[in-house]
């Protein structure tokens, strides 16, 4: 996997991978060929990041392959399948937060 120059988008969509995946994160890391320790640094400090701005928290588990997933923000709430795209779920958030 190639690694753009905004790490942070990089990293969330990677997390985002690994959680559609069904594979728990040491063998899914291990299959894609990433690091399970930066894997589980970075989902660490996008969940801190992601705290102090606003309430975010790591949703484990939630997404398997055939169940979908409703988040809600504030009034409004998304409806996400597998294989929805992270780097658009992320744009979405950003604009509906401050209206939430």
């Amino acid at each position: 996997m190639s690694v753009p120059s905004d790490r942070s988008v990089y990293w969330s969509e990677v997390l985002a991978k690994q959680k559609v995946s069904g594979q728990s994160a040491v063998v899914w890391c291990r299959n894609v060929g990433i690091s399970y320790n930066s894997f589980a640094g970075w989902r660490t400090r996008l969940n801190r990041e992601a705290k102090e701005s606003g309430g975010w928290v790591s949703v484990k588990d939630v997404l398997p392959a055939a169940k979908p997933l409703t988040l809600r923000i504030g009034a409004v709430e998304v409806d996400l399948s597998s294989g929805f795209d992270p780097h658009l779920l992320w744009e979405v958030v950003a604009a509906l937060s401050p209206k939430c």
